[in-house]
This record gives C-alpha cells, sequence and structure tokens, in this order.
C-alpha cells in the first residue's frame, strides 16, 4: 500500500539541496476500513450531521459578520441624523422622516398620525429623498475639497484655521474670534486656499 518513496523524501537533488514532499491526507475522504460492517441508521444520522455542522471558521465568521452589521448600522444611523440636521428639513418633513424611517410606520399609519392625505405623505417623503440626497451631495463636495486644502496648509496657524473652518464646521467669524484674527485674515487664507483646489 505504501511505496518506499511516500512521506517523506529526503533524497539529494541534483544540486546537492535536500529535497522534501509532504504527502497530503483528505481525512473528510478517509473512512474506517477496518470496520467491515455497515454502520446503524443512527450512527448514519450522526455521521451526516457531523459532516453537515458549520465549522469554527464558519462560526466565527458569521459571528463577525453579525457584529459588523451591528457596527455597520450604528455608523450608519450617525451619519444619516448628521445629514438631516444639514438637509434643513422643516418641521412637518423632519416629522414625517422620524415616523416613517425611524418608527418604520406606513405610510397609512404616517398619514393618521400626522392628519394628513396618504399623497401628502408621499410627497413629504419624496422632499425629504431630495433633500438629503443634496446635502449628501454638498457633504461630498466639502470633504473632497477639505481634504485637497488640507495639502495647501503650510503653518500650524493656516492647519488651525482649515480644521475649524472644515472639520468642525465654524463660521469665519467665530475662527476669527477664537484665534484672536481679523475676519478679513481668515477669509483671504480661504481664499487663497481654496482656488489651489
Amino acid at each position: 500500500m505504501f511505496n518506499k518513496n511516500d512521506g517523506f523524501d529526503s533524497k539529494k537533488s541534483e544540486k546537492g539541496r535536500k529535497r522534501t514532499r509532504v504527502r497530503e491526507i483528505d481525512f473528510m475522504r478517509v473512512e474506517d476500513t477496518a470496520q467491515s460492517q455497515e454502520l446503524a441508521p443512527f450512527e448514519l444520522e450522526i455521521k451526516d450531521e457531523i459532516a453537515s455542522a458549520e465549522s469554527p471558521y464558519e462560526k466565527l465568521a458569521s459571528q463577525e459578520k453579525r457584529g459588523g452589521d451591528k457596527e455597520l448600522k450604528r455608523v450608519s444611523k450617525y451619519k444619516l441624523t448628521c445629514l438631516m440636521r444639514k438637509a434643513k428639513l422643516t418641521s412637518r418633513q423632519a416629522e414625517c422622516y422620524q415616523l416613517i424611517w425611524v418608527k418604520e410606520f406606513s405610510e397609512n399609519k404616517t398619514a393618521k398620525k400626522l392628519g394628513i392625505s396618504r399623497s401628502r405623505v408621499r410627497d413629504l417623503k419624496q422632499v425629504i429623498l431630495s433633500s438629503l440626497a443634496s446635502a449628501l451631495e454638498k457633504e461630498k463636495n466639502r470633504n473632497r475639497i477639505a481634504t485637497k486644502a488640507r495639502f495647501a496648509c503650510k503653518s500650524k496657524k493656516q492647519y488651525k484655521i482649515w480644521r475649524l473652518y472644515f472639520k468642525q464646521g465654524k463660521t469665519i467669524s467665530e475662527i476669527g474670534r477664537d484665534m484672536s484674527l481679523s475676519r478679513q485674515s481668515v477669509h483671504q487664507f480661504l481664499k487663497r486656499i481654496l482656488p489651489t483646489v
């Protein structure tokens, strides 16, 4: 059954280096050859369960995926909340958003709760979605500009102005007041770095 050359072969090759070969065995396909009797139905059932059971790797992967899904939902919810603030929705639109997407009410239930027609709820949904889309586009554009403008900063003071304006969202007047600069100097700095973007 086994050849002399099976297993580890430590013969020297023509160039003088030792050559090793490892024989691989597929343990899932090896069956008990010493047992000549057929397996009982119970034993066959157990064998099938073991063969179809989820491997530890698959269990870990599914746990990580579930954990990743929770984290993704949390981050998405946070980003959506930030985006909602930037979308500048009216109070009625914000209330409609809360009912439909946060509390997951149907259009009929939302219409009854707000005391409006179902078609008005559909119109509000369209307005909310378009407001969110435009806010998202503005945010993407602002982030693109901010990333490029970051590399135009040459000093710590310029970097601080960039961070306050782009990352913290402060106005030119607030930046000037915080850094003891005139509004004009902050404006000129921003005007100077923005064309380079």
